[in-house]
């Protein structure tokens, strides 16, 4: 019976050597995450699928992620930003039809049944990310450099939420999986920092910055609980 070969160093190395900005963040089942970091709490998320099945291994991008969550574990990027799929960035870059897309467009195969193709592999991810990816990012990048409310909020919970202790922590979590638990003192003064900013004076916009300030607490510190 085939066995899987290991990918991950291969992977690494090439995102090392080829988008050194992007940092390595480590791993879940059949899946890699790379980050870019920006200035104004922005970061770049990149997410790698690996799979494995009768002797063919494939790896390819699954999502890109720009977005204001430093944690490339993300939940859930709708609020925090912007996310797109591989598959949808070739088929716009190849001028092809989404509904004759072929399922495994994405695909890059490191392992067949015939031998092993590594090196093409990386080269193919490599022209995905430089072609497709990166373009997207930093278009994304620049429609969230323009959401400056989003900037203020960060910058006035930041100092309150770094205060926390992992008793606090724990409170939080909690408090985040139960509202009817107290919500914890030091998150109460983050929140009434930010609705006390005259950006957030209107009802509808102190709505909006207390969702973004929950999801993004939950990003920030609760990743063990939110992935």
């Amino acid at each position: 019976m085939a066995r899987s070969v290991p990918i991950q160093r291969h992977l690494v190395k090439m995102m090392a050597e080829r988008f050194p900005d992007f940092e390595f963040g480590g791993t879940q089942p059949g899946l890699y995450g790379f980050t870019r970091r920006h200035e104004k709490h922005i970061c770049d998320h990149i997410l790698f699928n690996r799979d494995f099945f009768e002797g063919t291994g494939s790896l390819s991008v699954g999502y890109a992620y720009c977005c204001f969550n430093p944690n490339w574990q993300i939940y859930p990027a709708f609020v925090l930003g912007e996310r797109v799929h591989m598959e949808k960035l070739l088929t716009r870059s190849r001028n092809m039809d989404p509904a004759r897309t072929p399922a495994n467009i994405a695909c890059r195969y490191y392992q067949t049944p015939e031998g092993l193709r590594i090196e093409q592999a990386m080269d193919e991810l490599e022209r995905d990310v430089r072609t497709c990816v990166l373009p997207w990012l930093e278009g994304m990048g620049r429609k969230l450099q323009g959401q400056g409310s989003k900037t203020i909020l960060i910058d006035c919970a930041e100092p309150f939420i770094a205060q926390i202790t992992e008793e606090d922590r724990q409170i939080l979590s909690d408090w985040m999986h139960d509202n009817r638990k107290p919500c914890p003192p030091l998150y109460q003064e983050a929140l009434a920092a930010v609705l006390a900013l005259p950006e957030f004076k209107l009802q509808k916009m102190a709505e909006k910055a207390e969702q973004f300030l929950w999801h993004w607490t939950a990003n920030r510190l609760l990743i063990r609980d939110y992935h």
